[in-house]
């Protein structure tokens, strides 16, 4: 092979890898469309006096379990609602919240993929109910069959009064199986207790994982050509 075909062959090969890192938009979760009826916003938080809502409808996301979807609005303390709401999701004990549709593009072999979100330890009104030590979230990523490609749990601590959403963060790399679901859950699903509250969820892949990926693949087809024309 020419020098000049080997430069023409990478010059493509690194186009084609910055397209796809371009076109890795990714999806994001912020939960404002959660909705439920009037009747279920039925208090405030135990210690914070946020507004919480139980029996809720998150478009998107199927659910199962006691009286799903829970939320709590930090924005507002009950009985206030003036201001705009700003949800986050409050997972109880055997409580599974799944997303309904993949994410297109959210599986491609060797492509590492970043899921961000915020979290803490939380509970609803009644104190004995409250996030503990031991209990968390589970996060799992699903293949179109429901089974799992990868797993991960949050442990946010323990409840100290106040909703202290911080960040947390996984990755997973991609087997090129289909697109993928997210799946979340409790660490203790017989505990009766919160796993924990969260938003701001997000599932982006890592656009240098994706460029390293098509590189390498056209080097490895520059050098088999190379060996063929020896």
């Amino acid at each position: 092979m020419s020098c000049t075909t080997r430069v023409s062959t990478l010059a493509t090969a690194m186009l084609l890898a910055i397209a796809i890192a371009s076109s890795a938009t990714g999806a994001s979760w912020d939960f404002s469309n959660f909705s439920a009826a009037p009747q279920n916003f039925n208090g405030g938080q135990y210690q914070t006096g946020f507004v919480v809502a139980h029996t809720g409808i998150l478009p998107g996301w199927s659910h199962s379990g006691l009286n799903a979807v829970h939320a709590v609005d930090h924005a507002n303390v009950y009985p206030d609602s003036s201001s705009p709401p700003d949800y986050a999701l409050m997972v109880f004990y055997d409580n599974m919240l799944t997303l309904e549709n993949s994410i297109a593009g959210s599986n491609n072999t060797g492509v590492t993929y970043d899921v961000d979100f915020l979290a803490s330890p939380t509970v609803y009104q009644n104190s004995w109910e409250v996030t503990l030590a031991s209990d968390g979230l589970v996060f799992d990523v699903l293949r179109d069959d429901d089974s799992v490609l990868a797993t991960y749990t949050h442990l946010p601590g323990s409840w100290a009064g106040n909703l202290g959403l911080q960040p947390g963060h996984f990755a997973y790399t991609g087997d090129g199986s289909g697109d993928i679901r997210l799946r979340v859950s409790t660490v203790n699903g017989t505990s009766q207790r919160w796993g924990g509250a969260i938003d701001n969820l997000t599932l982006i892949p890592e656009p240098t994982t994706a460029l390293l990926l098509t590189l390498g693949l056209a080097g490895l087809g520059m050098r088999r050509r190379h060996w063929s024309a020896s």
